[in-house]
């Protein structure tokens, strides 16, 4: 069983104390399983325990779970110091675009109704009909080329892209260096016509929004930075930021006013569909003390061996990282790891099941569609689970 952090009864590591303690712009460079968020909600309760006013920390990071979960860290922790729950309530805990969000609305500069996804569709729709850019039957477009389109068009507005800053003749040249006309399945002359049709569609969305004075989630970042006139908050700490893309690095650095705290891996760098990149990890190592977290409270050694060894080996620039994995280890001991590779993937799973009764077993996959019909066959063989899926059948 690993320790809870959370207990009063847990010491925080020699690692963790120093991390607390250093009173610097800091980066802590998290390896899996060694307890950032925790840390940072350690960091919190050194702030405010040296007399820092709540209302002069904020802690930033990317999703809604994982905004609740630093506020349950940071409260778990300020009841076993007898720090008063009105206190907490007092900190700042957002996510990116909550913060923009609030910031944007208090101000003034949007009246807070932030569209979602249908808006985009059906504007990309919209516009391709206008235009009759495709003639594919109208299912086909609504089921595979707009949702394309509307995630190029998320991912061009993270890297601050949008349609007055792109020029028709540059992007033709880049096209045209690019598109591998023997391997594709489309002539130059259709992937022109597509990168105009697009360009046309991202605009018509963008001006149908400035005549509704609305906004959607991507804008609020950019608007942020483009707009915040504000005072800066004293510490600022931010989670998961190997995550952060170009825009969201630009809002720490306008925000911040005496320190920053930073935690994160860029091994486990998973935002690049929203822009996320390690250049901005790489980037504030250069402006802040860079320390490790290595001891492990997940796994056992045998595990992490393997994993190390794994990633190593796979990875393109091992020297960056072998500095960081070289104090990366557990307390615990355990068997060591298994792997098999399978083309019967199912009876794969029905024998290890049939070999291991008793035990608990954990099946990860990539998607839905995969837990869905693992499912489907465990229900086939009368096999009792649970699945994070609500589609799956039991």
């Amino acid at each position: 069983m690993c320790p809870n952090m959370n207990s009063p009864a847990f010491e925080p590591t020699d690692e963790q104390k120093a991390i607390i303690k250093t009173n610097e712009d800091t980066m802590v460079v998290s390896n899996p399983g060694t307890g950032k968020t925790f840390t940072l909600a350690l960091k919190v309760m050194e702030l405010l325990q040296s007399n820092v006013e709540p209302e002069d920390i904020l802690c930033i990071t990317f999703t809604e779970k994982a905004q609740k979960e630093m506020f349950e860290k940071i409260s778990s922790l300020a009841k076993e110091r007898k720090i008063p729950i009105s206190k907490i309530l007092k900190i700042k805990i957002h996510t990116f675009h909550s913060f923009a969000l609030r910031y944007l609305k208090e101000v003034g500069l949007i009246s807070g109704n932030v569209i979602g996804n249908n808006f985009l569709r059906f504007s990309i729709l919209e516009s391709f009909i206008a235009n009759k850019a495709l003639n594919y039957p109208k299912g086909y477009i609504i089921g595979d080329t707009v949702p394309k389109v509307e995630n190029a068009i998320r991912y061009m507005k993270n890297f601050g892209i949008t349609p007055d800053k792109i020029n028709l003749n540059d992007a033709t040249k880049k096209l045209k260096k690019l598109h591998d006309v023997n391997r594709s399945s489309f002539t130059m002359d259709e992937m022109k016509a597509m990168l105009r049709y697009f360009v046309q569609a991202y605009k018509h969305y963008e001006d149908s929004k400035t005549r509704k004075n609305d906004v959607d989630f991507a804008d609020l970042p950019l608007m942020f930075v483009e707009k915040f006139r504000g005072a800066k908050i004293p510490y600022v700490l931010v989670d998961e930021m190997q995550d952060m893309n170009k825009t969201e690095a630009k809002m720490v650095k306008m925000i911040v006013g005496k320190r920053l705290f930073l935690v994160g891996d860029s091994k486990q760098a998973i935002f690049g569909f929203q822009g996320g990149s390690i250049k901005n990890f790489q980037d504030f190592t250069k402006t802040c003390k860079r320390l490790l977290l290595s001891k492990n409270w997940r796994s056992t050694n045998e595990i992490l061996d393997y994993s190390k060894n794994y990633f190593l080996t796979s990875s393109a620039q091992r020297a960056n990282y072998e500095d960081e994995l070289k104090k990366f280890s557990s307390a615990r001991k355990g068997s060591i790891p298994k792997v098999f590779s399978t083309v019967g993937l199912l009876s794969k799973i029905l024998c290890l099941i049939q070999e291991n009764k008793g035990k608990e077993i954990g099946i990860i996959t990539r998607t839905n569609k995969q837990i869905i019909e693992i499912s489907k066959f465990l229900d086939i063989n009368n096999i009792e689970y649970t699945a994070t899926s609500s589609l799956a059948t039991s």
